[in-house]
């Protein structure tokens, strides 16, 4: 049966564009997540709305703007240093909370060049990361002007990415012209280095970057070695590295840290997708997935969750067995996605160029959202508090909140696409959005109600 015909045939509309899963719909544990074929009869669903769903009007960003009475709240928080909040990237802060009813724009910082990663913050700060020479740019959050940046102080470092902020330091990796890659350390509040460290001597190009208490885990690229990938292990106090293995393939595209594992995820020019690896040693524990997996995998205690976007020769998402990588049970959508999962409450999310899923933690079907017809975002969405936050790859996408239980709409903002995981700290949230002209990235922080 054709996925499209499954997708159609298999669910009830519930709202407008918030499709509820049948029973019939549930995958079991230990297989694919699909349904037995339709009956003869089974025809289109049925919408038990009335009301055919409206179109927004296009807005232009200063007419999406706050009111002068509505500012930001610049709370402190500990919760949004590393893209997807911590180092298992599970997507979700359940104390935190967004409001339901509406969202407008605060400030906007524009043209900020290339960017490679999600913003991250400070208590003070939001910070985006560039590619080339564009550097790393903290931005004040409550007004949106930009503090320092990697330019200025350190004109030798280019292709900054990665950033994360840990205890009032931010890390991020870069290179320096005939020095090859590093890891910077530098004061979050001035902007003032620290230390660098190189994990790997004879390492050129730098790759992915996350942190766990203490120590950073990344990889490099070795020269003249084919440049193949080594991952590593950095000391933050002593500037060491405690271990270096290397990888299989070139591409590693993602990193999360989880129950003393470290996984990476690669492109599809390598033999596994997934390398788990041992977090205190480095020891290579297994290898799974067929398929590229460029999304971070999201680790819990009970199952690593991976998505891949090489359908339709592999699944779009798997659930791993975090001891020996074996599958437990995967799910089949139309596209696959470059997003990583939310992992909350027993449930599993996310995004793909087909809507928004969600799954209970045994692959059964929970609800599905399209309703916008605009393509979601392959950034990671978010969940804060009872609100999942997703944006939309498409210039006319934007920002859309939605029900964490029911898949139901809450508000929607139409501004050019967000193709990067956002951030959110009481009611304020912190996202990147793109113009489609001329693939400028810009920043705006948000005001919900």
């Amino acid at each position: 049966m054709h996925r499209r015909a499954f997708l159609a045939a298999g669910m009830a509309v519930g709202t407008a564009g918030c499709l509820q899963f049948s029973e019939t719909d549930a995958g079991t544990e230990g297989s694919t997540a699909t349904e037995s074929p339709p009956s003869e009869t089974a025809g289109e669903p049925t919408a038990t709305a009335t009301e055919e769903p409206t179109e927004t009007p296009a807005a232009t960003l200063d007419e999406l703007a706050c009111p002068a009475d509505r500012s930001l709240s610049g709370a402190p928080t500990d919760d949004w240093g590393q893209p997807q909040s911590d180092a298992a990237g599970t997507g979700y802060v359940p104390e935190e909370s967004v409001g339901t009813s509406s969202a407008c724009i605060a400030w906007r910082q524009e043209n900020l060049g290339r960017a490679s990663n999600a913003v991250v913050l400070s208590d003070s700060f939001v910070f985006t990361g560039g590619d080339g020479g564009d550097g790393l740019r903290a931005s004040d959050r409550t007004t949106g002007e930009l503090a320092w940046t990697t330019q200025e102080l350190l004109p030798e470092a280019y292709n900054v990415r990665n950033p994360l902020v840990v205890d009032g330091t931010v890390y991020f990796t870069g290179e320096v012209s005939g020095d090859g890659g590093h890891v910077f350390a530098l004061d979050a509040e001035t902007g003032r280095e620290q230390w660098r460290a190189k994990p790997v001597t004879d390492a050129g190009n730098m790759g992915v970057l996350r942190a766990d208490g203490r120590t950073l885990y990344g990889t490099s690229l070795i020269e003249n070695e084919g440049d193949n990938a080594v991952a590593w292990a950095l000391d933050t106090r002593e500037q060491t590295t405690r271990w270096q293995t290397p990888l299989s393939g070139r591409r590693v595209l993602s990193c999360a840290v989880g129950d003393g594992r470290v996984y990476f995820g690669g492109d599809n020019d390598v033999p596994a997708g997934i390398q788990a690896l041992d977090a205190d040693t480095g020891a290579v524990l297994w290898r799974a997935i067929e398929a590229q997996v460029a999304g971070a995998p999201t680790p819990t205690a009970d199952a690593v969750y991976a998505t891949t976007n090489d359908t339709p020769d592999a699944p779009t998402l798997f659930a791993l067995d975090p001891e020996t990588g074996d599958t437990q049970w995967t799910y089949e959508t139309m596209n696959g996605t470059d997003a990583s999962p939310i992992v909350a409450d027993d449930t599993v999310t996310f995004s793909t160029p087909d809507g928004l899923f969600c799954l209970g933690t045994d692959g059964t079907g929970l609800w599905r959202y399209d309703g916008r017809g605009s393509r979601t975002s392959r950034g990671s969405p978010v969940r804060v508090g009872e609100t999942v936050l997703v944006g939309s790859s498409t210039d006319d996408g934007g920002l859309l909140a939605v029900d964490a239980t029911s898949g139901e709409p809450q508000w929607f903002v139409p501004t050019p696409a967000v193709p990067m995981t956002p951030a959110a700290v009481d009611g304020d949230i912190y996202a990147m959005y793109r113009t489609e002209d001329d693939w400028a990235h810009h920043l705006m922080a948000l005001r919900t109600a």
